[in-house]
């Protein structure tokens, strides 16, 4: 795979002369920032000016060699353009993937593109990872060799070193969220059609229950997060909207907006807060006009269920392969996560998904030539089947690989959930 052009910059930035001692400048800088500004590593992105002066005031600087060492002490190292572009080349970079310290790829516009970004070496991107993690508040070590976390601006960190991989071979990935998109965003970017949409707006309009499935970074949270704006439209801002979410991460334009958030365990095993115990200690209790778990992923799935099974409206996501595998196969599985699903059986758990589910939007990344798009490709209604308890799954929307668009297959008729025509 070629280098991107858009990239060429950093290629011809990486070369260090092999004779110089990088590490030896590095502490010159900070023995001089320690006795002057110490403020200045406290919150290095507000002095990177300084910073940057210090740095040239060494007798042997090059600015090279200046840029590497302060975006080193921003904490992001040779990453820091793509987490904070400082240029428009930057721009629109979603995801960041150190497969190793010499081996970095970014997705940009649906397309994965080979950089010229590189490490020093396996310490260095240790030093890089073990610095993203703990801006997170978290910890990467021998005891704790794979963390998932989150940065301030909501991207989604992962990074493992070894024992969770071989040695020498430290991945860190890094799926950016710069900022979320409005739906008539989504739908001049060919992601949602305007027949969706107005299928959409007719689900929120009459209170439909809807999930998003999809493969992981098919856009599923973007979406949600997208829909969650109609909420003010047809229901006004005073509606109240509760979030359930292990990580800080939806953004929704709604006023009266209340959060849950999961917490995992301390290093020593104490302080974990478990998304399945808020929701059903709390959904009860919050009043909720409408509640969104920001994804399905075990017991809490449940108490999600059954809290729209007595009429509270939810959004939701899951990973499936299909809109007819969400509904069918997934769902039902996780209920059975927890105490109370097990102990039901699975034609109960069946029962709940059908009751409790009206619309499922399944999204996936579509390839057009050389780029993979976010695009939604299925749509289906959950409806109650004639004979027994499994749900009838109507597929209204569909991908056609030919005309490469979603197409509508099926006229749809909206159900409230005691079966009777609202719309």
């Amino acid at each position: 795979m070629e280098h991107d052009s858009l990239f060429a910059k950093t290629l011809r930035d990486q070369p260090v002369d092999p004779d110089f001692d990088v590490e030896d400048f590095r502490a010159r800088v900070l023995t001089r920032v320690r006795r002057d500004n110490p403020d200045a590593l406290r919150n290095p992105r507000s002095h990177e000016g300084y910073l940057r002066s210090v740095a040239a005031l060494e007798p042997d600087a090059v600015p090279k060699i200046v840029d590497r060492v302060v975006k080193d002490m921003l904490g992001y190292g040779p990453l820091q353009d793509y987490i904070f572009p400082a240029s428009e080349e930057y721009e629109g970079i979603n995801e960041v993937m150190c497969t190793t310290y010499n081996l970095v790829y970014v997705e940009k516009n649906g397309k994965l593109i080979k950089t010229g970004t590189r490490f020093d070496n396996e310490q260095h991107l240790l030093t890089t990872m073990r610095k993203i993690v703990a801006s997170c508040g978290r910890r990467l070590s021998y005891t704790e060799p794979s963390v998932d976390a989150y940065l301030p601006d909501g991207s989604r960190v992962n990074a493992k070193i070894y024992p969770s991989t071989r040695p020498g071979h430290s991945t860190m990935t890094i799926r950016r969220f710069p900022r979320f998109f409005t739906l008539q965003e989504l739908e001049d970017s060919g992601t949602i059609t305007g027949e969706f949409l107005a299928l959409l707006r007719e689900a929120v309009k009459a209170g439909w229950s809807c999930v998003f499935s999809g493969a992981m970074g098919a856009g599923k949270t973007t979406l949600l997060n997208a829909t969650t704006s109609l909420l003010k439209e047809y229901w006004g801002p005073s509606a109240s909207l509760v979030i359930f979410e292990d990580v800080p991460e939806l953004q929704p334009d709604h006023e009266n907006t209340r959060y849950s958030t999961g917490q995992p365990p301390m290093p020593d095993g104490t302080g974990e807060i478990k998304l399945a115990d808020l929701a059903r200690n709390e959904l009860l209790r919050l009043r909720p006009d409408w509640l969104v778990l920001s994804e399905c992923r075990g017991a809490e799935t449940y108490y999600v269920v059954q809290s729209m099974m007595l009429g509270t409206t939810a959004f939701t996501t899951v990973h499936s392969t299909s809109a007819i595998d969400a509904a069918l196969y997934r769902l039902p599985s996780l209920l059975m996560m927890s105490e109370e699903g097990r102990a039901e059986g699975y034609d109960q758990a069946m029962f709940r998904v059908t009751v409790a589910v009206d619309l499922v939007i399944h999204m996936a990344k579509v390839r057009f030539g050389d780029r993979y798009l976010r695009r939604v490709i299925q749509v289906a209604e959950v409806l109650r089947s004639a004979i027994g308890r499994e749900p009838d799954v109507k597929v209204l929307f569909q991908w056609d690989t030919q005309k490469k668009e979603l197409v509508q297959v099926a006229d749809t008729t909206l159900y409230a959930k005691d079966g009777q025509v609202v719309a």
